[in-house]
């Protein structure tokens, strides 16, 4: 890659099988930008190229080492946008950008806009980079700035923990860590109810400062993994490891300072039940070892399962443990645990992956694709730089789910037909690929019609899959040097995408799966709200379309609406909400209007058969819309709801009841009264 005075990018590739043949060389597309900075990530495989107008493009290096154009961010805080410097965390994780008004924006690898902030001299001129570059595990920015008065200014960040160690707290919980703290959310979402389908649960952080006599020897923090209950978190630096209880704050180091020099997690950390899981070096011997949060920390006492090779990534489902090694074999444990605190870990088997092509410096993670036959076809997802991929167990390529991933989590609730959720962010959205058994009972792979696409407007880092959100940070403001702000004040957000899965699984016919999958959530405070945006999209959807397939799938969202208790809320507060124009569909599927109504008297749901007046009024006649209207009166006053009546009352008189009709309707009342 050449960067020339004139803003060109040449790329200049030779090509492997090829070595006696001439490079090739080709200009880098940029439109018309002029390139002002560049800088490329080997373990990411991302190319980032700076502009003169803010623009920064991204490249991926796709499968035949091509330079495919995967985003363009556009500099959005006014002034001077010219990119000035480039720079990499060590993990090809981010990048950020210095721009010539002195702001530095910290981008995910394909392009997510995490973080603002703007640096100024001691005068309070911007500082406009010459070269920006991370120090330590990627937790601390430093800033040169260029000129007759040279300046720095070093920036402290805090990361998720996205590492090699995929378990279930990492996948279901917001964790984040710096230099030398731990912020785990509590996610507590499960009793909110929220107005769309965007969610925004408040300031619930713990924070944690990790122990200075650990940091000071194992700085800087590589892994951390935090417990499926949310109550302790495991971190690693580059030696040893310490365990945090979150209810007393306590931390656990090691018992002596031997063992904690002798021992180095290189493969990540994760959670089994109450027990912690390293993939490490011990003395040079390559090792799996099981520490439990009920016992002291101390390495002869552990389970230790030994390993032919340097371990790399670690991966868990249910009590299944995934160990990939140096050696291009996964390793697949069965982990038994009973209340008594006595492990057993039993190997299972071991698969050669030799012949997948694995790049395991880019490696990000590999895990596991749930499947009720592993032991006849077992098949992985293996996250490489932008990549993501299924492997088999035969060690070949499968198909590539995605080109441009930056995470990769894994998640379901076990029903039907129907087993996981693999899920992929690509920079901009959040992707997903429903799983089914049959699958890969009969080879067909991930099926595209199964593929959903979720929009958050935040930086997704966790799938709360026994909710049905998406759960992430987002910082939306712009930081001065002078502003202290708290990590605690960091923004968590989530995003239901409970009736996404929904629509797409009715879409395809799977109504019976869908049932189920609805199911596992009814107990949830939210699952009316869920089921109504659900209703309105495929409403609105079928109403703009008209086809006969768009009022299929409306009617098998009604007739699963219908196993539950809160069909008629949901329809109700569905109609309200939706244009006039779309009653008549709706309420097509349900029956008829009249019907629904009688429906909702018949279960004594007197304020939802409220809500149905004017619906009642605008579909039917009006002999039938006063005969309901009386009855409904009747049963209001029967129950002594006099504020009930009065709105009855209200709304006849506004939709134009002729006198004879509110005199009836008035000495009824008085009369039950």
């Amino acid at each position: 890659l050449y960067l020339f005075s004139d803003g060109t990018v040449y790329v200049l590739r030779q090509h492997a099988t090829k070595v006696e043949d001439a490079p090739t060389v080709h200009v880098l597309p940029m439109g018309e930008r002029v390139a002002t900075a560049m800088s490329f990530s080997a373990i990411s495989g991302v190319l980032a190229v700076g502009a003169d107008n803010g623009d920064v493009l991204l490249f991926v290096v796709a499968d035949g080492g091509e330079l495919q154009a995967a985003a363009c961010r556009a500099f959005g805080q006014g002034g001077d946008g010219r990119v000035t410097a480039l720079g990499w965390t060590p993990d090809g994780s981010a990048v950020a950008c210095a721009h010539a008004s002195g702001h530095v924006v910290v981008r995910s690898s394909l392009g997510y806009e995490l973080n603002v902030s703007r640096v100024r001299k001691l005068n309070g001129d911007p500082v406009s980079a010459s070269m920006v570059c991370w120090g330590g595990g990627g937790t601390r920015l430093f800033v040169f700035g260029s000129g007759q008065a040279p300046s720095a200014a070093a920036m402290a960040f805090a990361r998720a923990a996205l590492g090699t160690g995929v378990g279930e707290g990492t996948s279901a919980r917001v964790c984040l860590f710096s230099d030398d703290k731990v912020l785990v959310h509590d996610c507590a979402f499960a009793d909110m109810r929220g107005t769309g389908d965007d969610v925004e649960p408040g300031l619930q952080w713990q924070a944690a400062q990790v122990p200075s006599e650990y940091v000071s020897g194992a700085w800087p923090l590589r892994h951390v993994a935090v417990s499926g209950d949310g109550r302790h978190v495991a971190v690693a630096g580059k030696r040893g490891l310490a365990v945090l209880a979150m209810a007393s704050r306590k931390w656990r180091l090691l018992r002596t300072q031997q063992q904690e020099q002798a021992v180095r997690v290189t493969g990540g950390l994760l959670w089994l039940g109450d027990y912690v899981v390293a993939a490490c070096a011990v003395g040079g011997l390559a090792r799996l070892m099981f520490f439990s949060r009920r016992r002291a920390l101390d390495a002869d006492t552990a389970h230790v399962e030994n390993l032919d090779a340097a371990p790399v990534a670690l991966s868990s489902h249910d009590s299944l443990l995934l160990v990939l090694c140096a050696d291009m074999h996964v390793r697949q444990y069965a982990v038994f645990a009973d209340n008594n605190g006595s492990l057993r870990v039993s190997f299972r088997r071991s698969v050669d992956l030799r012949g997948a092509g694995l790049r395991l410096r880019q490696l990000r993670s590999l895990q596991w694709v749930p499947s009720a036959a592993f032991d006849r076809r077992p098949a992985f997802l293996v996250h490489e730089g932008a990549r993501l991929r299924v492997v088999d167990g035969l060690g070949r390529s499968g198909q590539v789910l995605s080109e441009r991933a930056e995470l990769t989590i894994t998640s379901g609730v076990h029903f039907g037909n129907m087993h996981s959720t693999v899920w992929w962010f690509d920079g901009s959205q959040l992707c997903a690929a429903l799983i089914s058994l049959e699958d890969f009972m009969d080879g067909a792979g991930l099926v595209d019609a199964r593929r959903l696409v979720v929009r958050p407007e935040f930086f997704p880092v966790a799938i709360a899959a026994d909710l049905g959100m998406a759960v992430g940070v987002d910082q939306d403001w712009t930081l001065e040097d002078s502003a202290v702000v708290g990590l605690a004040q960091l923004p968590v957000r989530a995003k239901l995408y409970l009736h996404n899965i929904l629509d797409r699984m009715l879409s395809s016919g799977a109504e019976h799966d869908a049932l189920l999958y609805a199911a596992c959530f009814e107990h949830l405070a939210f699952f009316p709200h869920a089921m109504e945006i659900l209703l309105h999209e495929v409403l609105e959807r079928e109403a703009a379309s008209s086809s006969e397939v768009g009022a299929l799938v409306l009617r098998r969202v009604v007739a699963m609406l219908e196993n539950f208790a809160s069909f008629h809320e949901v329809v109700a507060h569905c109609a309200r909400k939706t244009e006039a124009a779309f009653w008549a569909v709706l309420f097509d599927c349900v029956g008829g209007p009249e019907r629904f109504f009688r429906q909702c008297l018949a279960l004594d749901r007197l304020d939802t058969a409220t809500q149905c007046l004017i619906i009642l009024q605008t579909l039917e006649p009006a002999s039938v819309s006063e005969a309901n209207v009386l009855a409904l009166l009747n049963r209001a006053a029967a129950a002594h709801n006099r504020a009930l009546c009065i709105e009855i009352l209200r709304f006849a008189r506004m939709a134009g009841e002729s006198d004879d009709t509110m005199r009836r309707m008035v000495a009824r009342l008085t009369a039950k009264n």
